[in-house]
């Protein structure tokens, strides 16, 4: 009965495209904004954004990115995603299980260890209103390897940031993908122009 089970779970996991068509794990470059604000008290904030390196990447300024959410999910909204389910990631109610287990904490831990240790600063954004409030944006990159989940954002939660379409959640097996930078995929992204993207995927 537990062999049934582990086959049906990962069986779930490749139907939502966890996995490439070859079985491959898929590679990826998470964007990562960090923001700090002059008149802020709060230290800067980091919100992530994730660009499939797959068929939908065709160059320059021509590729899907899609948010990506470290923290802010249950153990509820990996069950949905998992089962195509929508994501009703930022809001919560008390029924929703945040307990992880210690396997589950490594992954995530691994793959927040990746980005501290291997972004790549490659674009900074400054904002001037005019009463004085400043605003800078740090923009870095970090190409890896890894298992996300991803399925649409719920209605509920879209609204508080303005969004509709797919998100992603990290599942395991993070590692960085060093040949990226060897590759056309860093000149194209280097040239594209992300001053205009609405960063906020998050309260």
């Amino acid at each position: 009965m537990k062999d049934k089970i582990i086959i049906s779970v990962s069986l779930l996991l490749t139907s939502f495209g966890i996995f490439s068509q070859k079985g491959e794990i898929p590679k990826y470059v998470i964007i990562t904004y960090q923001t700090d604000k002059n008149r802020d008290q709060h230290p800067a904030k980091d919100y992530y954004w994730i660009i499939p390196l797959d068929d939908s990447f065709k160059g320059k300024n021509d590729f899907k990115i899609f948010p990506l959410y470290l923290d802010e999910f249950s153990k509820d909204d990996i069950n949905d995603c998992v089962h195509g389910k929508n994501i009703n990631i930022l809001t919560m109610n008390s029924s929703e299980d945040f307990s992880w287990g210690e396997e589950d904490n490594k992954h995530i831990n691994n793959l927040k260890n990746i980005l501290d240790k291997n972004s790549k600063l490659f674009f900074k954004i400054k904002k001037k209103w005019t009463n004085n409030y400043n605003e800078k944006i740090k923009v870095f990159m970090t190409p890896v390897f890894g298992e996300f989940c991803n399925s649409l954002i719920a209605p509920e939660s879209g609204k508080l940031i303005d969004y509709k379409g797919l998100i992603y959640i990290p599942i395991k097996n993070f590692n960085l993908y060093s040949d990226f930078y060897r590759l056309k995929y860093e000149k194209d992204i280097l040239a594209s122009d992300f001053s205009n993207l609405i960063y906020v995927n998050r309260n």
